[in-house]
């Protein structure tokens, strides 16, 4: 009785202890747990689990959460001050630069199974899940720091009379929510190859998008001028509310004051936005793995291929104007009686209207899409024994159409019937401190498991460049237990 209250009592505690600590979603780690249904969530032709099937229970089956950025870390922003500031925090914009890359990016990715299994007839696997996904990045070049940081120490171009003009290169920012529907099939061929693929129904619930943002500067070395002309595309989808204005300084081509953006609310909460179906999407999955013999495979995958087409619910926003700053004069300052005196204050709340009103986003087109961050994997696994299992894999995200790259290395572990741990190390887009770890529990029919592909947050969150965590409940049918006995019957 005692030794089946701890198989109860010790996953929920663990699950609880890395549930509370949110962090991309991890992936890496999870991928050679024996027994974990969830494993092959990044390989459709990768059957990790053995028994008839598994069913995820609804809402639990699969929770994870995750953040990473490629260089920026809290603790590259702000740092306890000394002397009469030590028991603050100060803004450090000299490590704040140095931490910056040419391209620099911030990704989140969370999602949650409402409804999951899958089930084995012969050599045909098949499955189902429907789930709600969230996914939000954004990315900005180096030269907006240099602008922000350096002022006309960025500018090497050359100078025309008296101006120089540096372009910003692209920045964006890309936040939506949708429901998918996957089904997914997979076959075996030869004892060798295994060839899997999953289709996906997208329905986009809300999405927010600041696209093709860039700015142009002008500015003369002796500061007299600055003059900053921004562009850039805001479009949202859904429910989201929008407060809209007349700008007097603006008219369409009837004389009527054209409007602008000015501010975008979340919604009021209506169980209804969960089951919108207006804007469709789908993407598609397709995996392979090779056996090379019964201890070694290898695999490929690529993930994600589609996009969500935006079309209901849709207002987009162009971004409009110019701001120009050629000084404040402040000669007659101190004397109220001089002519033409104006007082300091106002004259610097005038520049701040100036920058407000240059700054606004004007009604434009419509109609966008959101193209889901498509991902490949290579794999390679070997299980020597029945008890251990060592795998490599390497993963290519790409974000903006630029290629993210992150390598693991793993070995698991089968403990007694009910106990899987698995181990990683890994280089993650930029960052090299990454240890993993994953565990699965069975009690009877009732599996556990969670993973992280970074515990170290733990310890020190502010250091890291990302966080991540995943965890669920299964129902396993066809009941079996880890252990020798059933070697014969694993897949890697």
């Amino acid at each position: 009785m005692r030794d089946r209250t701890v198989r109860f009592v010790l996953p929920l505690v663990i699950i609880l202890l890395f549930s509370y600590h949110k962090g991309l979603s991890q992936e890496l780690t999870l991928y050679f747990m024996d027994g974990v249904p969830q494993a092959g969530d990044f390989n459709p032709a990768h059957y990790p689990y053995t028994g008839v099937g598994y069913i995820g229970v609804p809402g639990l089956g699969r929770l994870d959460v995750g953040a990473r950025t490629n260089g920026i870390r809290y603790s590259d922003i702000f740092r306890k001050g000394t002397g009469e500031r030590k028991d603050s925090l100060v803004l450090d914009m000299n490590s704040f630069y140095d931490a910056t890359k040419e391209y620099n990016y911030l990704y989140q990715e969370s999602s949650v199974s409402l409804l999951s299994y899958g089930f084995r007839a012969g050599d045909n696997v098949f499955m189902m899940d429907i789930s709600t996904r969230n996914i939000a990045y954004g990315f900005y070049d180096k030269s907006l720091m240099d602008i922000l940081y350096k002022g006309n120490g960025a500018f090497d171009t050359p100078v025309s009379n008296g101006i120089q003009t540096l372009n910003t290169k692209e920045m964006g920012f890309e936040a939506y929510q949708f429901n998918q529907i996957a089904i997914g099939y997979s076959r075996g061929y030869n004892d060798q190859i295994v060839i899997g693929f999953r289709v996906k129904f997208l329905a986009g619930l809300s999405a927010l998008k600041l696209d093709d943002m860039r700015f142009e500067v002008q500015t003369k070395e002796d500061g007299t001028l600055l003059e900053i002309k921004p562009e850039g595309v805001l479009s949202g989808a859904g429910p989201l509310e929008y407060t809209v204005k007349d700008d007097p300084g603006k008219v369409d081509e009837n004389g009527f004051p054209q409007q602008y953006l000015a501010g975008v609310g979340l919604p009021t909460f209506n169980a209804a936005y969960f089951t919108n179906m207006s804007n469709y999407g789908g993407a598609f999955d397709l995996g392979v793995e090779y056996k090379y013999n019964h201890q070694l495979v290898f695999g490929a995958s690529i993930m994600d291929l589609g996009f969500i087409r935006w079309s209901q619910e849709v207002n987009s926003f162009e971004q409009q104007g110019s701001f120009k700053y050629t000084g404040v004069d402040i000669s007659n300052g101190f004397n109220e009686n001089a002519p033409g005196y104006e007082d300091p204050s106002n004259a610097f709340s005038s520049i701040k209207d100036s920058v407000t009103n240059s700054f606004r986003f004007h009604p434009s087109g419509n109609v966008f899409k959101s193209v889901l961050p498509m991902k490949a994997y290579f794999s390679v696994g070997y299980r020597p024994n029945w008890w251990l299992t060592l795998g490599a894999i390497s993963r290519v995200r790409f974000q903006n159409w630029k290629p993210c790259f992150s390598s693991t290395i793993t070995a698991g572990t089968l403990i007694g019937e009910w106990l899987n741990i698995s181990t990683s190390y890994s280089y993650i887009e930029g960052s090299y401190d990454n240890v993993g770890l994953g565990l699965a529990t069975r009690t009877g029919p009732i599996q556990f498991y969670l993973a992280t592909d970074n515990i170290l947050p733990l310890f020190k969150a502010s250091d890291m460049h990302g966080a991540s965590c995943r965890f669920g409940i299964n129902i396993i049918l066809g009941l079996n237990k880890y252990g020798s006995d059933n070697f014969d019957d694993y897949d890697l």
